[in-house]
């Protein structure tokens, strides 16, 4: 599959030593790589579908970076879809109130007509993408209804109900960030992790060192602002087991 990292605090933080660590497990995840940072709350998003100790601006990333207080990083391991800068997280869409949404995956779609129709609309061709694609027509549902932008716990809400109906005998692992809010999830067993700390958050597939990660709940979407968990939603019970999946069809893949 992928690897995930994340960060999220009230202050910048240098995080060169774990991009330098997590970048470095690309050898097992080798199609690619992708970083989301929002220095001065401008985002920027940097993708190249080559494995990332062999790219020259990976290295530029780790020994330049300036400290940041909202990331997302990912390394892909390519099982259907091709090679290329479409495919690699993380993705990026803006809903219709003008908020950009970035999102990373970890898993695979293999069940369910949810996500079908984004698959010609869609610049790539992973479900990962979809997953994106799915979140923002439900935010963009929910604001027409409204007739006003979403309040921070409005989009919590969306993204929780959102996530329930597309878990179902999938693996969907996935770090997502609005400009304000930032989201996770699993609902696999011990394949995302995340560190708090004073005003910090850290997330990862893989821990770094022996002390201070805790595996985060099952099936349950979390909201964090600042490095502080703010909201917790339902737990539905999806829990993705991989030997169950292994022997069904597969609709969908990474």
């Amino acid at each position: 599959m992928c690897e995930l990292f994340g960060f999220t605090s009230a202050h910048e933080q240098d995080l060169r030593g774990y991009l330098k660590e997590f970048y470095s497990h690309s050898i097992r995840h080798p199609h690619g790589w992708g970083l989301a940072t929002y220095h001065n709350k401008k985002l920027n998003i940097i993708t190249e579908p080559v494995c990332a100790s062999k790219s020259n601006i990976v290295k530029n990333i780790i020994r330049n970076l300036p400290p940041q207080n909202n990331l997302i990083g990912h390394i892909r391991l390519a099982t259907v879809g091709t090679l290329d800068t479409v495919n690699c997280h993380p993705f990026v869409r803006t809903d219709n109130s003008g908020r950009k949404w970035v999102l990373a995956h970890n898993g695979t779609i293999f069940s369910g007509m949810t996500l079908l129709k984004y698959s010609e609309l869609q610049n790539g061709n992973t479900d990962s993408e979809r997953i994106l694609m799915y979140f923002i027509d439900k935010i963009n549902e929910v604001t027409a209804e409204q007739g006003k932008p979403l309040t921070a716990e409005q989009r919590f809400a969306v993204i929780d109900n959102a996530v329930a109906v597309i878990t179902k005998r999938n693996k969907v692992n996935l770090i997502l960030f609005d400009g304000e809010q930032y989201y996770v999830h699993t609902n696999m067993k011990d394949t995302l992790f995340v560190k708090q700390e004073s005003g910090a958050a850290t997330f990862a597939t893989v821990t770094y060192d022996d002390t201070g990660w805790d595996a985060l709940p099952l099936c349950t979407p979390l909201a964090y602002k600042d490095g502080e968990l703010i909201y917790k939603g339902h737990n539905h019970n999806n829990e993705y087991i991989e030997s169950i999946n292994l022997i069904g069809n597969m609709e969908f893949n990474l």
